[in-house]
């Protein structure tokens, strides 16, 4: 567990050092992971399990092999400014959420990130707003606004393709899907490309520090559920 814990901690992204590069990510705070946390409450296991195998089996013969090829073909650069440019459709749903967490600081950082990088930043594949000091941060209904009025997690769950999550946090995923205003504004083909890109995205910023855990754990379902219901509990 302390190995899993002092790697996540290590592990940071690279920032590129051009115009369009992201700032520098902030990194998970070893406190977040103390040894001492509340008994995770687990009673689908089994089923958890099988969830998490299919998603490892789509990771190894699916998503790896699609993400190696996403990297051979484009620069960090171009990668970065993708990553940036989802970031930014995600900042309407962040401002919502700011919203119903009575916020007034998250709402106007979701609210001037979006400004800032859907003009300056040329649609958001530059994150201007970090380097003026608006740093970004995802607001979910789930992890942000229902543990901000002190929800708890509930049971942990693997969901299909999507992960880890909780009973919580699958409402919430959800919710944000359901008050994105971006999803009805778009056609449903601009939709799909954009569930494409952010399913490719999500995976290549993650691949990597999976394939750590799991490569130095006995179990790594349960180093991962620990470290999710850890920072999310």
């Amino acid at each position: 567990m302390k190995k899993n814990v002092l790697l996540i901690t290590a592990l940071c992204f690279l920032g590129a050092q051009t115009g369009f590069a992201s700032p520098p990510k902030q990194v998970y705070d070893e406190s977040e992971f103390e040894d001492t946390v509340p008994e995770i409450k687990d009673p689908l296991e089994k089923i958890n399990r099988k969830i998490f195998t299919f998603n490892k089996g789509m990771d190894v013969m699916v998503f790896q092999p699609v993400d190696k090829i996403y990297r051979f073909t484009t620069p960090l650069h171009f990668r970065t400014m993708v990553h940036n440019f989802m970031n930014n459709l995600k900042e309407p749903v962040n401002f919502i959420n700011g919203l119903l967490q009575l916020n007034p600081k998250k709402v106007s950082n979701s609210m001037g990130r979006f400004i800032l990088n859907s003009t300056w930043g040329l649609g958001g594949v530059s994150d201007v707003a970090g380097y003026a000091g608006m740093i970004y941060k995802e607001e979910s209904f789930g992890k942000s606004t229902l543990s901000r009025y002190k929800i708890k997690p509930g049971p942990y769950i693997v969901l299909p393709l999507l992960g880890p999550s909780s009973a919580r946090d699958a409402i919430g995923i959800a919710a944000d899907i359901g008050m994105d205003p971006l999803a009805y504004a778009l056609k449903k083909d601009a939709n799909r490309a954009r569930l494409g890109v952010e399913v490719l995205d999500a995976k290549d910023q993650t691949l990597d520090m999976v394939s750590d855990i799991e490569r130095i754990s006995l179990d790594d379902y349960a180093a991962i559920r620990s470290l999710y219901m850890q920072k999310y509990r």
